[in-house]
C-alpha cells in the first residue's frame, strides 16, 4: 500500500476486490466495504462503524449524449427521479442509509 504515509501500529493492509470483501469479513479485524457491495451481499448494517461522507465528484450521474437530451423518456426519468413520491419510497426503504440521495434530488 504505497499511499500509507506512516502505520505506527504495524497494521497488516491487504487491497482487495470490493466484491470478496463482504466473503472475508469473518476473517478479519476490519473491512471497508463500498455501500453497494454492502447491501448486495445483505452485510448486516449494524456492523457498520461510520460512514464516510461523499465527495461531489465521486457522486453517480445518470447521463446521456447530446443529441438525445431532450427526448421525452429523457425527460420522463428525470421527472421520475425528482418525484416526491419516490424520492419518499426511497428514503422509507433507506433506514440503513445504504443508498446516498443528494440534496439535488430532495427539493
Amino acid at each position: 500500500m504505497q499511499d500509507v504515509a506512516d502505520n505506527p501500529h504495524n497494521l497488516d493492509f491487504k487491497p482487495m476486490d470490493s466484491a470478496g470483501i463482504p466473503r472475508v469479513l469473518p476473517d478479519v479485524d476490519w473491512g471497508v466495504i463500498p455501500g453497494s457491495m454492502s447491501y448486495a451481499s445483505k452485510v448486516d448494517p449494524k456492523l457498520q462503524l461510520f460512514q464516510e461522507n461523499l465527495r461531489p465528484e465521486l457522486i453517480l450521474n445518470a447521463t446521456t449524449t447530446e443529441d438525445k437530451v431532450n427526448e421525452e423518456w429523457v425527460n420522463a426519468v428525470k421527472k421520475a427521479y425528482r418525484d416526491p413520491e419516490f424520492l419518499q419510497s426511497v428514503e422509507d426503504q433507506n433506514a440503513n442509509n445504504y443508498w446516498f440521495i443528494p440534496d439535488s434530488l430532495r427539493g
